[in-house]
């Protein structure tokens, strides 16, 4: 499956100072058409009202038909994978927007697509026991040279980077015990010319836990994931 991701920009005035509000658009997302994920549903409201409006009520996702004008806010944005040919399909008109993805990983590596094109860092939180994997990707597979950030590995509280999706050196490394099977913890992490930095927190460049210098920079793109619920926040 391929995800193609476009960005909708808008500003609201909140107390005097004007908010930017960035979302990115999605292909396809789970429950658009059922109340399960929808908070607000209106009619005669056009692509830009509604992003306004999923602001406005602290929604994390919104679909839109600006033909027909219609709208629906979501609480969550949950993505659709390993879409087999005639199973799914948005309905002509419609667009999706996230600010954040939520994402069950399987024990198999999943592509969420080239969300890091133009980016440098990216923030996540992820629920798990151990074995988090998350991979910073030239590409929508394992197969293209990427960074593989390993959460408590190999069932220990071992956090390594390696260069590549295959066993091999931990080119940093660090033990500590951060993941909880019951909450959500938050994590960030960065990459500039091939050196690839990991944090825990919401402030991006504190409470580092690695980082190396990699002497291939590779072009990243996409977020690849494994093991675990995540959050990556767009």
């Amino acid at each position: 499956m391929v995800l193609k991701f476009h960005l909708l920009l808008l500003c609201i005035v909140c107390s005097g100072a004007v908010e930017q509000i960035l979302w990115t658009m999605v292909k396809e997302m789970n429950d658009i058409n059922s109340n399960l994920h929808v908070v607000h549903q209106r009619e005669n409201t056009r692509c830009l009202e509604c992003g306004t409006r999923a602001k406005m009520m602290n929604g994390q996702a919104f679909s839109c038909h600006n033909g027909d004008q219609l709208c629906s806010v979501h609480y969550k944005c949950l993505l659709k994978f390993n879409l087999l040919t005639g199973t799914w399909i948005t309905e002509v008109g419609w667009k999706h927007f996230c600010n954040n993805i939520h994402v069950t990983a399987p024990t198999t590596w999943i592509d969420i697509g080239p969300l890091l094109l133009g980016r440098l860092s990216l923030q996540f939180s992820v629920k798990a026991s151990n074995d988090a994997y998350f991979g910073l990707s030239s590409g929508n597979t394992t197969a293209f040279p990427g960074y593989w950030i390993i959460l408590e590995g190999f069932s220990m509280d071992l956090n390594c980077i390696r260069d590549g999706f295959v066993s091999g050196t931990c080119y940093s490394q660090h033990i500590g015990s951060y993941l909880s099977p019951r909450e959500f913890v938050r994590y960030w992490v960065q990459w500039d010319h091939g050196n690839v930095r990991v944090g825990i927190g919401e402030a991006v460049g504190s409470s580092k836990i690695m980082e190396h210098q990699f002497p291939t920079a590779y072009p990243i793109s996409n977020v690849l994931l494994r093991n675990g619920q995540w959050i990556i926040y767009l």
